[in-house]
């Protein structure tokens, strides 16, 4: 079929779809956000410890084992446990032992073996051999915040040669079961790096709230029903190896993505530790993308070296027409122009990732560097993690900027439309 007789079709047929699905007083309510952030300007941040208290005692500074340096860990719904990074080992004067000496911490032991405790732990390229530590108490707050949480009887692993970034850890969801977590990217709006992207300036990183009682905010919130899942400990060595401590992963069902006239489905694991996004190879041959890197009508943009536990891999970027979120009213959130990268992650009981670049968009990445945002950027003036719940449940409480008009629902004669006119405009390129 031709260029113009596959339009005249595809109009046809949504516009068909349309005025049919319109007239059903069940059609949930679209939000149209606008284009998605293809990766963050900024994650949440957590201050923590680890404590070796003896009992009956309650941990003070005294008790304080490490890090003795770099104690800012990132705050990550995309991790099950506490891992320790290169920093996180350092010395007061910055230096670190060899990769196979825990210090400051000390390893756990195997006891029936006496043997060091090591762990295989499962990432995005593979797995990688991380040594578990003994047990101490975990003591955080929230970046800005000073409400202090322990938690008793912690296994962190990790190694210290291990690279992460500019991060010591990273702390995931064993910090915040149980717990309201509020995160305020404001500051996206607010502050500048400076004269050149390398120069912080005067630039404040988004702040994190950690508390036992949810935080109130100002303006209207849409909530996301999570549902958390279980990874067991499949990197177990020996039988009786204390294995990290764990919590289950947050993820949200029933997301859809479109691309053209295709579209497909599946579960995202909410992950404040990722800055893009991520979808199997399945979801996106599922939409029709044309994933052969070597046709020249492929739909891969661009490649992406993403590192992490295992290694690196390189993950092709494509762009999405549209990604859409259920709220736990019923209605649906829409975030435009996505743009995605395309991974199996190996293992994984989730089919793709709902990175930070989703909650930070709006936020103009070029503003933020010369300090021109304005109250109007960014979507959400932060987000509500809410994992009080018991440990199958939680929800996700996207708080709307008020600077931003609420955009009007959308009806589906109106997106039948748009999604023509993204088709066509796309079409028209490849021509």
């Amino acid at each position: 079929m031709d260029y113009l007789a596959r339009r005249a079709a595809y109009l046809s047929l949504m516009l068909a779809g349309g005025v049919l699905i319109g007239t059903s007083e069940a059609q949930a309510s679209r939000y149209v956000l606008g284009d998605a952030s293809s990766i963050a300007p900024d994650q949440p941040r957590v201050l923590f410890g680890l404590y070796d208290v003896p009992e009956g005692e309650e941990p003070d500074d005294s008790h304080l084992v490490g890090p003795v340096l770099y104690n800012v860990g990132l705050l990550d719904t995309g991790a099950n446990g506490i891992l320790l990074a290169a920093s996180a080992f350092a010395n007061l004067d910055g230096s670190t032992t060899n990769a196979n000496d825990y210090s400051p911490f000390e390893q756990a032991v195997n006891p029936t073996t006496g043997e060091p405790v090591m762990y295989d732990e499962l990432g995005v390229a593979g797995t990688e051999a991380l040594g578990v530590l003994k047990s101490y108490t975990f003591g955080y707050n929230g970046y800005n915040d000073t409400n202090v949480h322990v938690i008793e009887d912690v296994h962190a692993f990790g190694r210290n040669n291990l690279n992460i970034g500019s991060y010591s850890a990273i702390i995931g969801m064993p910090a915040m079961m149980d717990k309201y977590t509020y995160v305020n990217m404001t500051s996206l709006r607010s502050n500048a790096f400076g004269g050149d992207i390398g120069d912080l300036g005067d630039y404040d990183y988004i702040s994190s709230t950690i508390t036992n009682t949810r935080q109130d905010v100002v303006g209207p919130e849409y909530d996301v029903n999570l549902r958390l899942v279980d990874v067991p400990p499949t990197g177990q060595r020996h039988p009786d190896d204390p294995t990290p401590t764990y919590a289950p992963l947050p993820v949200i069902d029933d997301i859809v993505t479109t691309f053209d006239d295709g579209e497909a489905s599946g579960t995202f694991l909410l992950d404040t530790g990722a800055q893009t996004n991520i979808i199997s190879m399945q979801m996106a041959l599922d939409m029709g993308l044309n994933m052969d890197p070597d046709d020249e009508n492929t739909d891969i943009q661009d490649f992406l070296t993403v590192g992490g536990i295992g290694g690196q891999a390189e993950m092709p970027l494509v762009q999405i027409d549209e990604l859409i979120v259920p709220l736990a009213n019923g209605d649906e959130m829409v975030w435009t122009n996505v743009v995605v990268g395309v991974l199996d992650i190996d293992g994984a009981p989730f089919d793709a990732v709902f990175g930070m670049n989703m909650l930070t968009s709006g936020y103009s990445f070029l503003d933020l560097v010369s300090g021109t945002n304005t109250p109007e950027h960014g979507f959400f003036d932060g987000f509500t993690l809410d994992f009080a719940q018991g440990d199958t449940e939680g929800l996700l409480s996207l708080d709307w900027n008020d600077n931003r008009v609420i955009p009007e629902p959308g009806t589906a004669a109106l997106i039948g439309v748009g999604l023509f006119l993204a088709y066509a405009k796309r079409s028209r390129k490849k021509a």
